[in-house]
Parts: C-alpha cells; sequence; structure tokens
C-alpha cells in the first residue's frame, strides 16, 4: 500500500492543519509469460512431427499454471483439452504452440506412443522470466529462442531382427545361392530405412546387400542373411 500525506491549511502554522494519510492500492504487477511450442517426433524422422501420440503437460510446481492460457489456432494437436492444472492433446503433423504460459515448473509426458514406436522419458522444465531451461534432459529438448520457447520429446522406433532364406522345396533345409532378393515395405506405415541403423549380422550371408531408404536388396548365398533393426511394419 502506499501512504499519502495531505497539509490541508492556507497558512504555514501546522498547528492549525488537519492531516488527512490516505492509503492508495499499488499497482498490480501483471505476471511474465511466455509462448511454448511443444513437437513429437521420431528418432529416424528428422525434423518431422509423428502423429498419434497422447501428450499430457502439467503444471508441476511454483507459479505454473495454464488457467490463461492460450492455443494458437493455427498450431497442430487434435482433442486439446485445458485445465488449470495441464494441458492433454494428440499430437498431429504440427507442433502445439501455447501463448500466457507463466513462470513455473512444468512436466511433459507422453501417455500413449503412435504405433511403432516406444513412449519417451517425461521431459521436466523450468520457465522463469518467460525463458525454458531443461531439468535433467539435454538443452536440444528444451531451449529458448527470442520470445518463443520450444520443447521436443523424441520417440525411439520398435525394431526386430530378421533371417531371411532362401530355399528350394526340393532341397529341405539348405539355402540356395544366386538368387536376387528385394525386401521393400509394401504399405505407408513403414518408417523409413536408414543405412546407418540397419545392423548386418557379422555371420550373415548375402552378397552385394544395398541398403537405401525404400528397400534392401542382397543377393542369396549358402547362409540366411540376418537384419536386425528392422522397424515395425508390413513387408
Amino acid at each position: 500500500m502506499n501512504a499519502e500525506l495531505v497539509l490541508d491549511s492556507e497558512n504555514a502554522n501546522i498547528a492549525d492543519s488537519m492531516i488527512i494519510m490516505v492509503d492508495t492500492a499499488a499497482p498490480e504487477e501483471k505476471p511474465i509469460t511466455t509462448t511454448v511450442s511443444f513437437s513429437k517426433k521420431g528418432l529416424e524422422v528428422a525434423g518431422k512431427e509423428i502423429a498419434g501420440a497422447e501428450i499430457t503437460v502439467t503444471a508441476v510446481e511454483g507459479t505454473a499454471s495454464f488457467k490463461d492460457a492460450v492455443v494458437d489456432k493455427n498450431s497442430g494437436g487434435k482433442d486439446v483439452t485445458v485445465t488449470d492444472g495441464s494441458i492433454k492433446w494428440i499430437s498431429t503433423d504440427k507442433p502445439v504452440v501455447i501463448s500466457n504460459v507463466p513462470d513455473g515448473t512444468y512436466l511433459m509426458h507422453e501417455d500413449s506412443a503412435p504405433n511403432g514406436y516406444t513412449v519417451a522419458t517425461d521431459i521436466k522444465f523450468v520457465i522463469t522470466d518467460g525463458v525454458a531451461t531443461p531439468v535433467d534432459c539435454s538443452s536440444e529438448l528444451v531451449y529458448n529462442e527470442g520470445d518463443k520457447n520450444f520443447v521436443i520429446m523424441v520417440d525411439d522406433a520398435i525394431t526386430s531382427t530378421v533371417s531371411f532364406s532362401k530355399k528350394a522345396l526340393d532341397v529341405a533345409g539348405d539355402e540356395i545361392p544366386g538368387a536376387s532378393i528385394v525386401v521393400p515395405p509394401v504399405s505407408t506405415d513403414v518408417k523409413p530405412f536408414k543405412k546407418e541403423d540397419i545392423k548386418i549380422s557379422d555371420k550373415s550371408g548375402g552378397e552385394n546387400l544395398v541398403i537405401t531408404d525404400k528397400e534392401i536388396t542382397w543377393i542369396s548365398t549358402d547362409k540366411p542373411v540376418v537384419i536386425s533393426n528392422v522397424p515395425d511394419g508390413t513387408y
């Protein structure tokens, strides 16, 4: 509160003056708020959002709250639900952008991962004076650029090891060499192959093995071709 002293007198004799003390309310300080962009990405899909993840961001500590939060009408996210203490949505092909987010501690949690992906580790971050910083995670996942903050949650793809054999009906149990083999995905749900991720067993067969983002090819030998880190999908 502020106090104002008023001397009600036209002369300098303070004994004849009336002293009035008036209390006035201090101006209300507007809380610092900022804008946060939340992304959901897969390790093998560089720079691209992945759809279908169920996400919850919770206000954890301090003045953290979504009471006055505003979801950008041009941002992504499906079935966005906002309460004072949390925001929920299903990821789409664009990040979810939220403004009027006050200082405090927040937690981004993946309730359910899309098909072909594992659930990501929670991301905890703190906003101080409008700037977001990570808590126990990489600064590549939580960072600030000017008046906007970015939080990026990354999922690993679920992969398997597959042994491919080429045999003839009349040669029980034996591999037959010389066949040209191609393994392409036959549906759009298969994530692109990445040569650096696909692993070929040291004891594997096959010659002239070639890996592209669309297929794996080789010439059969007397041993099966054993490939690991094959992403989920239909082949």
